[in-house]
């Protein structure tokens, strides 16, 4: 009985630990929401969530920064419009979680870069709990689509 005394106590002091959901199972529950799948880029790179309109990243907060550079690129690679999802970790105060949407907002707005970015809380199971911070149009490149291993996947969502 005293062995196990350690282990219901951590359990009780850090229930969000148990709790907890890594950047996979966001992405999973999030783009569920809007009809996408993780796709496996040709290059070795994986978009989260990719359907016939958004290129999706989604990352912790702490990673607004290295968000930004993957949505840009996996929306070139797509000719889809760029998305990134941030979730406020439950490890991050809620402080910590404003200032980086905020520097990924002012980067944005600074360098009129397009798509979409959501911020979710850790708790978010599906994309109606998160917020749509910025939006910005973005228009399809005339150049199609950079990446030769998406034919197959743009036929799953629907794509001629």
């Amino acid at each position: 009985m005293d062995r196990w005394v350690p282990v219901l106590l951590a359990f009780l002091l850090f229930p969000a630990a148990s709790l907890a959901h890594s950047e996979k199972e966001h992405a999973e529950l999030l783009c569920a929401d809007f009809d996408a799948i993780e796709h496996r880029n040709a290059d070795g790179t994986r978009t989260d969530c990719l359907n016939a309109q958004y290129a999706v990243e989604v990352d912790f907060s702490s990673k607004w920064a290295e968000g930004i550079a993957q949505a840009l690129y996996y929306g070139l690679i797509h000719d889809r419009s760029p998305g990134l999802i941030l979730i406020c970790s439950n490890y991050t105060s809620p402080r910590a979680c404003a200032a980086h949407l905020g520097r990924a907002i002012e980067t944005l707005e600074a360098y009129s870069l397009p798509g979409r970015l959501w911020s979710c809380e850790h708790e978010a199971n599906s994309l109606d709990d998160c917020s749509i911070q910025f939006e910005r149009s973005w228009q399809p490149s005339s150049s199609g689509v950079l990446d030769d291993g998406l034919v197959d996947q743009q036929a799953a969502l629907g794509d001629s």
